[in-house]
């Protein structure tokens, strides 16, 4: 058995001395910031320089994405930053948290020179990890690393190792670094008499001053010196990390970055607070001198990071909103507790809160009819919902009823509700009334359904004097929902299609696509226009999926048709993301539609463990949407209640929402424009100048719709730029009106009469006229020894000609499959006819080397079509495999395969192992499988398949289905 064979390695590398062990010791920073500074095909070819290395080696690994982990796994004793040029401060405080608890680093280059935006920092980011510090960047000499007498030890040589590049990052070393190697001319002379170190050793790991990793892919010597570098480090004990020394060295690093920008913003503050805040700043300095405990020193960290948060632009125009979950509203256990923690949101800075009131079949109301009242709310003595109404209101906060809509259960478990309407629940395809979120769902096709959740929508607005409505789960939970037998029904009626007939990439695929999201736009636009007649001034919101092709495809919920329609006022992407890099692509996309409706992100606090990362977001979110934010949740922000201060003060100065009305906007407006040039009015020269910028704001002020208001900020904006002398006072007036012409922008638009705006496919979508159908084949029992006798399979089914991948056309060389079975074992052999030998491109390598880069086939097994997950085999030209569960190469299957060639073809054998797989072909009477070719005429791949995938060869939904016989 495989897992025995793994198990007896294993202990035979654990009992020879001096082998690696064949664990996945070993990880990969992988930085989605540093790949789009390098882009990514140079970043690829760096990522494979550390491959080469590891693959030559035979050590496994572990691929570390930045943006999907919060931390290095605890199994990872080595960590290679393959040169991360450009790396953010998340990022950072990842690789720093790993070395604080004594892991080990090779970093080499200009790992971590820069920060996210590309900018130089002042030294190496784990400078004082690796013993390091930045000089210069030079080229032209420095072509030969030569081992010390400790790089001998180290790297196992004490050969010169030439690189081609002749160029490196000069580097100066601290105490606690031992050089490792010295920099050498071609003609033997040291290249830097001063600086000379090519490789460090530190307690925490290793620094070369090259990029080896654009180089290991061709030079074998270079590979086993990274290799021998692995080893020693994996050997050292866990290092002796003095907390104190690291985080004085991280303090006086804040320090030094603050006071840089401090004094850029010294134009920009009052000289009052920029003086208290030097003088605060001093203090710290001088205490950060005397600290000796952990304590102190994180005290000391905290007040820098509460100085840095005064640097933020604050806005007294703000949606600040929270989501006040119903975990959080039963915890309060009281009216008067409930009180109480709105009171001290409102403290925090919020002005608007979101209460789930409509969630899980149920309501935290006992006046809601059409839900049951949630059972935690049954025995308190005051309604809770009107506490929370009528506590806001005394603050001035806005009150948001968060309502789910179509989904009624989570967690898997059934709620009374869907006992009492069954005949409403939603199915997917496969028969389930849970999706794989483990969530129930609500027919979105059935008219009865949708009067009851409308009806239950007004009722809420007509018992309580709530400020908005929040539309939560407007949507499907995936593709796959939308079976249940009313929508069927209904469908067959209206279109004459079966859905489960639908194939992906026809043209029914499309007209299913539209039809289940014309459901949920129906919805939105007649609950909205009902919801205004009651109340006209009421703000209709939805929670939805960032980005759109995403939402569409996957959730069939087109929000960019409801906003360009006119059916919400406030748009909340919820943009639940953990760094802020992953946050800018999510907003870069989302920005076009500001101007067309109020959009306020939704940022998560779950998976974030400090305050400052949700103060970091909060600030990005400014930069890009003036209108806003809402948090999720109240549950959450109570982790941080030790330190709320960072809250109190990025939310300090007072705020009013956009859907106050046009007077109080005019109001704040003047309020900001005064803040913003108080600090010019200083400067007696600069009274004419001021007086015509208040000249122009009154103006302003006498707008009498927010049409007119949008105009006159316009106006505004291009007569302060042409008559006000001095231009960094002009600047600033001009930036204060850009500011408030945001604000005004999607208050403006909704008066605007609404041109028609109808959906289109979403371009995501492939349609494929004349699309070849999904082909069969029946199998027979049967099985080969794999001992390259075609008599053996005589009697086996053959697939067909393969065809092209994209086109479905025929493939100009003859390529199909026969496949048998036995009660464990699926039986393939590839017959590829090749005219042209000479052309043949062969990668060949230990296992899973990519050798589908090659002259290969590949095998395709679903195991699970609601999941869509699948296996995957490739065995290459000479024989080599790689294989892998979805994407994930690390995995092995049973597989043995035998390739051999004859005049005008090649043949491949396999046998793979289906109960290794979870499969049992006694039990199966179908399985869906693809087989493939990849043909290589000189540098240009020719791509072959049985079932046509029109794209790439992992498309489940596309592959073919085998029907096993009998005997």
């Amino acid at each position: 058995m495989k897992w025995a064979y793994k198990v007896f390695v294993y202990l035979l590398l654990w009992l020879i001395p001096g082998i690696i062990l064949a664990i996945p010791s070993i990880g990969i920073l992988y930085s989605p910031t540093t790949e789009s500074y390098y882009t990514k095909p140079t970043y690829d070819n760096i990522i494979r320089g550390v491959l080469s290395v590891l693959d030559y080696g035979k050590l496994e690994y572990e691929v570390i994405n930045t943006s999907k982990v919060t931390s290095i796994p605890d199994n990872i004793k080595v960590l290679i930053d393959p040169s991360n040029g450009a790396i953010s401060d998340s990022e950072i405080n990842l690789v720093e948290s790993y070395l604080m608890k004594g892991g080990k680093l090779i970093a080499c280059y200009e790992s971590g020179l820069k920060d996210a935006q590309a900018k130089n920092r002042s030294n190496f980011a784990y400078s004082k990890f690796l013993g390091v510090k930045f000089v210069s960047w030079d080229s032209g000499k420095y072509f030969v690393m030569k081992p010390t007498q400790t790089g001998v030890s180290v790297f196992k040589t004490d050969k010169n190792i030439p690189l081609s590049r002749g160029f490196t990052f000069v580097i100066d070393l601290t105490q606690n670094a031992t050089p490792l190697a010295i920099w050498y001319t071609k003609d033997g002379k040291i290249s830097n008499e001063k600086y000379p170190a090519a490789a460090v050793l530190s307690p925490f790991g290793v620094y070369f001053g090259e990029n080896i990793f654009l180089q290991t892919s061709t030079n074998d010597e270079l590979k086993s010196l990274v290799l021998n570098t692995i080893g020693h480090l994996l050997e050292e004990p866990i290092s002796n990390v003095n907390p104190v020394f690291y985080l004085k060295a991280s303090l006086d690093e804040k320090i030094a970055t603050f006071e840089t920008r401090l004094l850029e913003s010294r134009k920009k503050i009052p000289k009052t607070q920029l003086y208290k805040m030097q003088e605060m700043l001093w203090e710290i300095k001088d205490a950060s001198k005397k600290a000796s405990d952990l304590s102190e020193l994180k005290k000391l960290q905290k007040m820098v990071d509460l100085l840095e948060i005064q640097l933020l632009p604050q806005y007294n125009v703000q949606l600040r909103g929270i989501w006040f979950d119903s975990y959080a509203i039963r915890d309060c256990e009281t009216p008067e507790k409930l009180r109480k923690q709105i009171r001290e949101l409102h403290e925090l800075g919020f002005n608007a809160i979101f209460p789930e009131v409509i969630y899980k079949g149920m309501t935290i109301s006992p006046k809601i009819s059409r839900f049951p009242q949630d059972p935690a709310f049954q025995d308190w003595k005051e309604d809770p919902l009107q506490v929370i109404v009528d506590e806001a209101k005394k603050l001035g906060m806005e009150v948001h009823a968060w309502c789910w809509i179509y989904a009624v259960a989570s967690g898997g478990i059934k709620t009374p509700f869907m006992d009492a309407h069954p005949e409403w629940i939603e199915k997917d395809k496969y028969g389930s009334i849970f999706s794989k979120n483990n969530t129930a769902w609500l027919s979105h096709a059935n008219p009865e359904v949708r009067d009851y959740l409308i009806n239950t929508l007004l009722e809420v607005i007509q018992k309580y004097d709530v400020d908005g409505i929040n539309l939560d789960y407007i949507r499907y939970d995936g593709d796959e929902f939308g079976y249940d037998e009313f929508a069927v029904k209904r469908f067959k009626e209206e279109t004459g299609i079966d859905p489960f007939t639908i194939e992906k990439y026809s043209k029914e695929s499309v007209i299913w696509q539209m039809w289940r999201e014309e459901n949920v736009n129906t919805f939105v636009r007649e609950f909205y226009s009902k919801a205004k007649k009651i109340k006209n001034n009421l703000v209709i919101s939805a929670a939805v999926y960032p980005t759109l092709s995403g939402a569409r495809m996957e959730k069939k919920q087109n929000w960019e048709y409801w906003v360009k329609s006119g059916y919400l006022d406030l748009l909340i992407p919820m943009d639940y993301r953990n760094s802020a890099e992953d946050l800018k692509i999510l907003f870069d996309m989302q920005s076009e539609y500001k101007k067309d409706v109020y959009l306020c992100p939704g940022l998560q606090l779950i998976s974030l463990d400090e305050p400052k990362k949700v103060i970091d977001q909060i600030a990005l979110t400014n930069n890009y949407f003036k209108s806003g934010f809402v948090l999720f949740s109240v549950s959450h922000i109570k982790k941080f209640s030790n330190d709320y201060e960072y809250f109190r003060v990025v939310m300090s100065k007072h705020a009013v929402t956009p859907f106050k009305g046009i007077d109080v906007l005019l109001d704040s407006f003047a309020d900001t424009l005064m803040d913003d040039i108080s600090i010019f009015t200083e400067n007696d020269s600069l009274k004419e100048d001021i007086n015509f910028i208040f000249s122009e704001f009154e103006k302003i002020k006498k707008s009498s719709n927010y049409a007119d208001l949008v105009d006159k900020i316009s106006n505004g904006i291009f007569t302060i730029s042409d008559n006000v002398k001095d231009p960094t006072l002009a600047l600033s007036a001009i930036d204060s009106l850009s500011w408030m012409l945001e604000i005004t922008y999607p208050a403006a638009n909704k008066l605007k009469p609404k041109s028609s705006f109808f959906p289109q496919k979403p371009k995501e979508m492939v349609v494929v006229e004349n699309i070849v159908p999904i082909p069969k084949l029946e199998v027979k029992q049967g099985k080969a020894t794999l001992s390259r006798n075609l008599e053996e399979w005589k009697d086996a089914e053959t697939s067909g000609q393969f065809l092209m991948y994209d086109t479905g056309q025929r493939a100009d060389v003859s390529s199909y499959a026969k496949i048998m079975y036995d009660d464990e074992n699926l039986y393939v052999l590839f017959v590829c006819k090749e005219p042209d030998f000479s052309s043949v491109k062969v990668v060949s390598g230990p296992r899973d080397t990519r050798t589908y880069l090659g002259d290969s086939v590949e095998v395709f097994i679903l195991k699970d079509e609601r999941t869509n997950s699948y296996y995957h085999f490739v065995v290459g030209f000479d024989g080599t495999i790689y294989d892998e569960l979805g994407y994930d190469s690390k995995w092995n299957g049973d597989i043995v395969a035998t390739t051999w060639r004859e005049i005008d073809a090649w043949y491949v054998e396999i046998k793979i192992n289906m109960n290794y797989l979870g499969i049992s072909l006694k039990d199966t009477s179908e399985l869906k499988a693809n087989f493939c070719r990849n043909r290589w005429k000189g540098n240009i791949p020719f791509y072959y398949t049985w079932s046509v995938t029109y794209g790439s060869f992992h498309t489940p939904e596309r592959f073919g289905k085998l029907i096993f016989q009998r005997k």
